[in-house]
């Protein structure tokens, strides 16, 4: 069951033939760099699906005269159809296949306007999977303080994928936590 659009329209994506397979086998083999190639294709289809234009290594776009794929070395920014040279994005995805840098990603993310922040990453096992969320309301957050977590507008997302969990591939596999900026932690989607 989801409960978020970006959620819904991600799941409903991984799960169309082909689509998932690659990024299934990668988790379950650890091969990390095949994971992310595998994982920015997907989200770049889903942003797609959503009607938006999505940018991110090997998938460029016309939207902003800069020659670049990876626009404010964001994995993905999306924006929405516009005629505009300089679009504000309306969603930014980090994606991480090292558990020690999650907390960068996210902290990364934060820092940029956007109305959606997405943040994937990688574990080896779900025990892992919750330390990292763990240590991102331990250390990230407290250290941004309150005052600007809640002046931070938009949704962040968090998704980790448990490797112990890949043959559960979806829904065992990925783990959604939204971020709740007035408390300064997350709640499991």
């Amino acid at each position: 069951m989801t409960s978020h659009p970006w959620q819904a329209t991600f799941m409903t994506t991984i799960q169309k033939p082909d689509v998932g397979d690659a990024l299934k086998q990668a988790a379950l083999s650890g091969e990390l760099r095949l994971w992310t190639e595998e994982l920015t294709q997907i989200v770049v289809v889903a942003c797609r699906a959503l009607g938006w234009q999505a940018s991110a290594k090997g998938y460029p776009i016309p939207a902003i005269p800069v020659n670049t794929s990876e626009f404010l070395s964001l994995d993905v920014t999306a924006f929405e159809p516009s005629q505009r040279q300089w679009p504000l994005p309306i969603a930014i995805m980090e994606l991480e296949n090292q558990g020690n840098r999650i907390p960068y990603s996210l902290w990364k993310v934060l820092c940029v306007r956007a109305q959606l922040r997405v943040v994937f990453g990688y574990s080896r096992t779900t025990e892992e999977r919750a330390s990292i969320i763990k240590t991102l309301e331990s250390t990230v957050l407290p250290d941004m303080g309150l005052t600007q977590l809640v002046g931070i507008e938009g949704e962040t997302l968090v998704v980790i994928g448990s490797r112990d969990q890949a043959e559960q591939f979806p829904y065992g596999y990925f783990k959604w936590w939204q971020l709740d900026n007035r408390a300064g932690s997350f709640s499991i989607l």
